[in-house]
């Protein structure tokens, strides 16, 4: 069936229109920024887990690869899709990526040479060591990092693997719903059943990108059901406990120490993103805080923000606390946290900001361009008499 059939209930309007999701993205990284430096240093093991509650990275990571889904669905439904188009979805979101990926890939390497190994601090979590590679940084670690796999850098790699390889399974399943509706639906599952089998890093999450995708044609269904306004505030705040704090309705078994990957609380956070980025999108007009310039600018900066901040908050407590001997950070506990969360906020913001000026927007662009004189060269051979 084709894509505007299924598409009937209403159009879609293209999502990088809507700030509001863009906004979400951005704070969502913050909650993911926030969350790392909380546990940098060893504190009240009970603060600790209230903190892990209260800023609830996993189901912010969760929401990044279901609107990454949404968006990247969105986008390839308003292409004829074939070869070229494919590999033109391919060069653009390589572009996207790498650029930035690359800087914090460099800073990351900084810290591991000059910084690390070191003596491990007593006040200093185990999170933190757990964090960094058990080895040496090698060459090949290097490599492996700079396209995106491994794990030899302080950087959140594993879900750059996960975006580079859900960026395939959104084409396939973009392919799969141009064809038949029921291929799409049993790719999905299949998906879903890989997570419920094992919870292996990257099986676990594949199936929200298919979430994603399924948004982009229920979205025109729910904005012509005109839901009140009462039914979505409610329907809205049920789905923003469940997002945050539905893990906890699993006990220890449910836990992040426990049970990271698995699959119920990671089910209830994928649904709950896909309710949330459904709402947004629908009814925008419930968001007036996701429109205001705050969030819109760390919305604009949020992949530099997710992508840098751990190596920046490694410099800043290594150079405040190690170097400078600074009571805020040197002596640990919650004054070091704050002062870590603080000082790693401000920084990281301004490196943000130039990442994305001078890396991710030249980055797209030079994306764009390619893809451009791939078309115009494309076209220059089909031209009659050539």
């Amino acid at each position: 069936m084709a894509m505007e059939d299924q598409r009937a209930g209403g159009s879609l309007k293209n999502p990088k229109w809507i700030v509001e999701l863009q906004s979400l993205r951005g704070l969502a990284a913050s909650i993911v920024l926030l969350h790392h430096c909380s546990f940098y240093y060893v504190y009240d093991i009970q603060l600790r887990n209230a903190l892990e509650v209260t800023f609830n990275a996993h189901a912010a990571v969760v929401g990044f690869f279901v609107l990454s889904g949404f968006v990247l669905g969105l986008s390839l439904s308003k292409e004829k899709l074939n070869p070229r188009s494919a590999a033109d979805f391919f060069i653009r979101r390589a572009f996207r990526i790498y650029p930035a990926l690359w800087v914090a890939s460099i800073l990351a390497a900084s810290y591991m040479i000059f910084v690390y190994p070191a003596a491990p601090s007593p006040v200093v979590s185990n999170w933190w060591y757990e964090l960094l590679p058990a080895e040496p940084l090698t060459a090949i670690g290097m490599a492996k990092s700079l396209v995106g796999f491994g794990r030899a850098l302080p950087i959140p790699i594993w879900t750059i693997t996960i975006e580079l390889v859900g960026s395939v399974v959104v084409l396939a399943l973009m392919c799969a719903l141009n064809f038949r509706q029921w291929i799409f639906a049993a790719a999905s599952f299949t998906l879903l059943l890989m997570s419920f089998l094992g919870d292996r890093l990257l099986t676990a999450y594949l199936y929200q990108f298919g979430l994603g995708v399924s948004i982009t044609f229920v979205a025109p269904l729910l904005r012509k059901s005109q839901m009140p306004r009462g039914w979505a505030l409610a329907l809205l705040i049920l789905t923003l406990a469940l997002m945050l704090f539905g893990r906890q309705l699993g006990g220890m078994a449910w836990s992040f120490a426990n049970g990271y990957n698995a699959f119920w609380p990671n089910l209830i956070e994928s649904l709950s993103a896909a309710v949330l980025i459904s709402i947004i999108y629908v009814r925008p007009e419930l968001f007036p805080l996701l429109r205001m310039r705050f969030p819109k600018f760390l919305g604009d900066i949020s992949y530099s923000l997710y992508i840098l901040h751990l190596p920046t908050m490694a410099f800043i407590a290594f150079f405040l606390g190690d170097v400078l001997h600074l009571s805020a950070f040197s002596a640990g506990g919650v004054t070091a946290m704050l002062s870590l969360s603080f000082g790693t906020t401000v920084v990281v913001l301004g490196v943000s900001v130039l990442s994305y000026k001078y890396v991710e927007k030249p980055g797209i662009e030079w994306g764009r361009r390619l893809v451009d004189a791939r078309s115009r060269v494309v076209s220059a051979r089909t031209e009659p008499g050539r």
